[in-house]
């Protein structure tokens, strides 16, 4: 009985200790800082901000009602350009497309706004569950945008893309 439980709890053991998945990406894109970054000044209230490089990850099959069976990470060169306004507790957001069409700007919460750094929050709760962040380190110009959703509308798994900026007033 004594061997028999080892042996068990060996078996459990190994079990528990192998990886879920054995995933292995080698795919690697690096680029360049652009030039055209400038420090922003902290009492500024209006800059933007280009995206030079960013990268995606989601779910392989979508769109589809299935179940996911793969999810796909993958660098990518999105050039949105996005211009931020300060307004007190709030950083309002329009994309390019957005600015052209003259949509509302998305409003993030400022939860830190100092002489070198940015940090804001938006989360939406309705239909797809999507949390975004901005973050500018504005002595060096560069900052980072951030986009997660739960439950994407076509798909079942979440997903996420992250966006490397370069920024200038």
């Amino acid at each position: 009985m004594k061997n028999t439980l080892s042996v068990i709890g060996s078996i459990l053991i190994v079990a528990f200790a192998l990886p879920i998945a054995n995933v292995t990406l080698t795919a690697q894109q690096t680029a360049p800082i652009p030039n055209n970054r400038s420090p922003i000044n902290p009492a500024t209230t209006n800059f933007v901000c280009s995206t030079f490089i960013e990268t995606i990850i989601e779910d392989s099959d979508s769109p589809s009602s299935n179940d996911p069976s793969n999810i796909t990470a993958r660098p990518g060169r999105n050039l949105d350009t996005i211009a931020l306004t300060i307004q007190g507790d709030e950083l309002l957001v329009r994309s390019g497309a957005d600015a052209n069409n003259e949509l509302p700007a998305e409003r993030f919460r400022v939860f830190l706004n100092n002489e070198s750094h940015l940090m804001a929050l938006t989360a939406n709760t309705q239909v797809i569950t999507l949390l975004e962040t901005i973050f500018v380190n504005k002595l060096e110009g560069l900052g980072i945008w951030v986009r997660s959703r739960t439950h994407p509308l076509f798909s079942k798994a979440p997903d996420a893309a992250t966006s490397y900026m370069a920024c200038r007033q």
